[in-house]
């Protein structure tokens, strides 16, 4: 099973967490956040920072989920779109993330890095 690493460790990150579970498709290595290193959740653990991204991704692990949400603030999505870029730079993949109980259109374009939740 292939790796995935998750960034950010609040509400979006364990929503990421519960559908990756759910899903069964990869292992979740650990969590990347600009705090000190330990257990981010009792199950994985922060296992870097942002400087660390580049190392991560030599070791193997070549799929990353986005999980800072940002509720229309505008300072949030302009760091995720800084990550999102930043990740791309660095060769991770965003794999589509969708609730097996999710209905989708089965004409729908889903683009890379969508999360489809309940």
């Amino acid at each position: 099973m292939e790796r995935i690493i998750i960034i950010g460790k609040g509400g979006h990150a364990c929503s990421l967490v519960d559908l990756l579970e759910r899903e069964k498709k990869y292992e979740i290595a650990g969590y990347i956040v600009n705090e000190t290193l330990g257990t981010a959740d009792g199950k994985y653990p922060v296992i870097g920072n942002d400087n660390d991204l580049e190392r991560i991704f030599q070791s193997g692990i070549r799929h990353v989920a986005l999980g800072i949400g940002y509720l229309g603030e505008p300072n949030k999505s302009a760091i995720r779109e800084k990550l999102w870029m930043d990740l791309k730079q660095i060769g991770f993949s965003f794999p589509v993330i969708c609730d097996p109980s999710a209905v989708v259109s089965h004409d729908a374009c889903i683009g890379e890095g969508t999360f489809i939740g309940k």
